[in-house]
C-alpha cells in the first residue's frame, strides 16, 4: 500500500472514532507495523490534521482530529 494510502487510511480510522486513538488500536486496526503507523501519524500531525493528546502506557500515543476552526 502506498504512503499516501496508508496516511489516509489512519485518518479515516481516527477522524471516524468519537474517542482518541492509541498507536496499538490503529495497528490492530490496520495490520500496519508500529514504525509505519508513528510515521502517517507524524504526517497527519505536521499536517494539522491530528493532534497527539497523550500518552497510553499500554496503547503508545493517543491520537485526535483536530476540530475545524471554520463555520
Amino acid at each position: 500500500m502506498s504512503e499516501v494510502k496508508a496516511t489516509l487510511e489512519v485518518f479515516r480510522i481516527i477522524r471516524d472514532s468519537d474517542f482518541a486513538i492509541s498507536v496499538n488500536y490503529l495497528v490492530d486496526k490496520t495490520g500496519f507495523d508500529k514504525r509505519r503507523i508513528q510515521r502517517q501519524a507524524k504526517t497527519l500531525t505536521e499536517s494539522g490534521l491530528i493532534s497527539r493528546i497523550g500518552d497510553n502506557p499500554i496503547g503508545g500515543y493517543v491520537y485526535k482530529v483536530i476540530p475545524s476552526s471554520g463555520g
